[in-house]
């Protein structure tokens, strides 16, 4: 959610050093969202028991392929940079409110890892409810 709402900071940078430090803001909150993430993944791929995190690092480029082409949109239309930075941050906060309704409670588990044979055992990990 941090990086959401700096984003717009981006657009409102009028220096160099106000740029530098909002891009430095940025990229602290971008730098938390990835670690985050992948603790997540590590969390669920446990919990399922079978080998997900590609599936999550498939999810993160497929968003980021989103993104751009929002960017190119954005771009196609004239948009200003503030425009398009608070459209972003209005549809990511959407988007986070309305995947946080899904997340589990917990996702305690047994903590074993994964072998070869339950991934070919186990069902599609898009049948999982833990996902």
């Amino acid at each position: 959610m941090t990086a959401c709402l700096l984003l717009p900071g981006l657009a409102v940078a009028t220096t160099p050093l106000g740029l530098g430090f909002a891009l430095f803001l940025f990229g602290i909150a971008v730098g938390f969202m990835d670690v985050s993430m992948n603790i997540a993944a590590v969390a669920v791929t446990r919990v399922a028991e079978r080998p997900l995190m590609s599936f999550f690092h498939a999810g993160f480029s497929a968003g980021a392929l989103w993104g751009g082409g929002g960017a190119a949109l954005a771009a196609a239309l004239n948009w200003a940079p503030g425009r398009q930075f608070v459209t972003a941050t209005l549809a990511g906060v959407v988007v986070l409110c309305l995947t946080v309704r899904f997340l589990p409670a917990s996702l305690d588990g047994p903590a074993r890892v994964a072998t070869a044979d339950d991934a070919l055992t186990r069902p599609s990990p898009a049948r999982q409810p833990v996902l």
